[in-house]
């Protein structure tokens, strides 16, 4: 059972490219890479693999943006896609932990 107190861990991400509707954004987290010194902290049923978000911050939504951040279950919603080929669990970001490859506005 996850531990509703503790706050997500942050999980290392890399920015895939858009989904399939505009404004999502394809993650891919890399398995078992919770960062170190956040031992409270639960990263839940989302532990790597690829997943999809509609509210990414701006600044990081170019393709190839490496970062550090948190997520949860989005079970209210997810992209419209006219065709699926395949579909991924939609997430929110709870937060951006750190990143690398962005360029600030």
């Amino acid at each position: 059972m996850p531990r509703q107190n503790a706050p997500p861990s942050c999980i290392k991400a890399e920015v895939v490219g858009g989904d399939c509707e505009a404004g999502w954004y394809i993650l891919k987290l890399e398995e078992k890479t919770a960062i170190a010194g956040q031992s409270n902290a639960y990263i839940g049923m989302i532990q790597g693999g690829y997943v999809t978000t509609d509210n990414l911050p701006a600044q990081y939504q170019a393709t190839g943006a490496k970062l550090d951040l948190a997520v949860e279950l989005n079970g209210e919603y997810s992209p419209r896609c006219l065709t699926v080929a395949v579909m991924y669990p939609a997430v929110r970001v709870k937060k951006v932990c750190s990143s690398n490859d962005v360029t600030q506005p």
